[in-house]
Order: structure tokens, then sequence, then C-alpha cells
């Protein structure tokens, strides 16, 4: 039994001093990079609702390591059965960095969006140098004022 463990022994020493060597073989070879552009939001502070406008505001907090290019809104009126499905045809591009990031939408600029009790739906992007795109959850909001509680 006594040589029955010490072969154990030098079988998983052997193989942690193979794993070493193999591991560290070559300095070459990077590190996949596998993070993308991250976003907090705070459901209590979107969006703000106006009669003519919507501001969605967001954090872009991880930039997925390389700096940021380019941040925006997609948005669109078109539902479909899932919103998982939804298409961003619009986006609107605000700013380039890490932080606090916040765009009005006039409802005029999308058309049609004057028509009481439309659905809107929305997610942001962030687009870092390397040309790592990340999302937000989409989101959805009303022009309906009443759908909201201002008090």
């Amino acid at each position: 039994m006594k040589n029955f463990t010490i072969n154990i022994f030098k079988a998983v020493l052997l193989t942690m001093i193979i794993s070493f060597c193999l591991g560290s073989c070559s300095t070459d070879a990077e590190a996949p990079k596998l993070a993308v552009p991250g976003f907090q939001m705070d459901e209590n502070d979107n969006p703000i609702i106006g009669e003519s406008f919507a501001k969605l505001s967001t954090r872009v907090w991880l930039d997925g390591g390389a700096s940021i290019e380019e941040v925006g809104v997609c948005w669109t009126i078109k539902k479909t059965s899932d919103e998982g499905e939804v298409q961003f045809p619009e986006k609107d591009i605000d700013d380039t960095s890490i932080g606090s990031f916040s765009n009005n939408i006039a409802y005029a600029e999308i058309g049609a969006l004057t028509v009481l009790d439309t659905i809107y739906y929305a997610r942001f992007y962030a687009i870092n140098r390397d040309g790592v795109i990340g999302y937000s959850y989409p989101f959805k909001f009303s022009n309906n004022l009443e759908d909201y509680d201002f008090n």
C-alpha cells in the first residue's frame, strides 16, 4: 500500500511539473480579449419623458480592453412578437468615453413620434478601438406622460 501511495504522489508531482513547463513555454501567445463594453443602467433614472422628447441615460463602465471610440443609443418604434428580435435602425452618436452618457431623442426627428401612446424600444451601444461592440439590454418607454408617476 505504501508503494501505491508513493507512486500516486510521483504521478501527481510529475503531472504538475509537466503542466507548469508546457504552460510557460511561450510568451508570444496573447490571451484572447473576452470582455466587451458594458453598461450600468438605473431604471429609476431612465428615461426622462417630455412632451416633445425623451432623455435616455446610462453609464459606460467597461471598455472591453481598449479605449471607447463611439457611444450611442439605437431606437425603434417597430415591434415584433418577441422583444429580443427588435431591430434598431436609427442611431444617435453622442460620446466617446467611459462614464455617464445621455441623449435626447426629439420625437419629431424620428417621424410619427408625436402620436400619443406610442411605445419605443431602445438600447445603448459602445464600440471600442478594437471594434468590439457592447450593447445594453433593450428597454421600452412611452411618449404618454400618464404612463409615468411624477410624484
